[in-house]
């Protein structure tokens, strides 16, 4: 199969992809950070006795679904990006169709 290359923007993202799956090899993603990470996801508990009001139990909780939904995302990012890098190298092997490649040939 021919080689193809990928734009500049295609590249950048096949290098951070390869820069985050480096990360998460390093014990310190597995053993610290991570398991970090989804604890902020499944306890991030409000202590009802330190809001003055319900308005400020309410922002609190609210707060910490956002640190929750946050943290998620973060997870969710390093995790894709192993996905994106897997296409893109499958592209530039030319292992996958173009469908707008082919139409204009």
């Amino acid at each position: 199969m021919e080689q193809i290359q990928l734009s500049a923007e295609e590249l950048q993202a096949l290098k951070q992809a390869n820069l985050l799956k480096a990360l998460t090899l390093q014990e310190g993603w597995s053993q610290v950070l991570l398991p970090y990470l989804q604890s902020q996801i499944n306890h991030s508990w409000v202590d009802p006795r330190r809001a003055k009001s319900d308005e400020d139990l309410l922002y609190e909780y609210k707060l910490g679904w956002a640190r929750a939904m946050a943290v998620e995302e973060i997870i969710s990012f390093v995790n894709e990006s192993e996905e994106t890098a897997k296409k893109l190298l499958a592209k530039q092997k030319g292992e996958t169709k173009d469908k707008l490649r082919e139409a204009v040939s």
